[in-house]
């Protein structure tokens, strides 16, 4: 009776896949990066996601690269991007940028890759370093200034960031929004 009226898709708007359970980040708040999760590290065959883009296509199915694992380090990860916007599906991935550099960079974006989201940890170099347990937070800066370059004027892919605030302070938030959103 609380239903009544309510419909379902027959097929989800947005698949997440997780094309490899490997991470080469060691987060606190991570199962992967924390190796609390116990899994071995392995790559989604090419078949297997061939036959997920063909579905996908089917129900014009927007496709989230995204899970545990950090899509990046998937060696087709680029190829796979083709694969589905060959087929008009939107693609969207999530990344910790330590593989961004400008052959990546430029990959993914020609490829066709519709929106990236950069996964930040504290908004600053000390609270990123606390979360990920990596000194990596000017090199995400940079990876987000090369992908906004590299796009060169077009809407694509839709760049963004998100970070987890915790004890930083308004100040310190505020300086890494001016930071950032010149290119997000």
């Amino acid at each position: 009776e609380c239903n009544k009226g309510t419909e379902t898709a027959d097929f989800p708007r947005i698949i997440d896949i997780e094309v490899t359970s490997s991470c080469n980040f060691r987060c606190l708040m991570c199962p992967t990066g924390n190796l609390s999760i116990g899994r071995k590290a392995e790559f989604m065959a090419d078949d297997v996601f061939l036959a997920i883009v063909d579905e996908c296509a089917e129900h014009d199915t927007a496709i989230r690269f995204i899970g545990w694992g950090e899509p990046t380090l998937h060696p087709r990860i680029d190829k796979y991007i083709r694969w589905a916007s060959e087929r008009s599906l939107l693609t969207h991935l999530n990344a910790n940028a330590w593989r961004m550099g400008e052959g990546m960079a430029g990959g993914l974006v020609d490829a066709g890759l519709t929106s990236l989201k950069f996964g930040f940890q504290g908004v600053d170099r000390l609270s990123y370093a606390e979360m990920r347990r990596t000194d990596h937070y000017h090199r995400m800066l940079e990876a987000i200034r090369l992908v906004w370059a590299i796009r060169r004027g077009r809407p694509w892919p839709y760049i963004s960031a998100s970070t987890t605030v915790t004890q930083e302070t308004p100040q310190q938030i505020a300086a890494f929004r001016a930071e950032i959103e010149p290119y997000v």
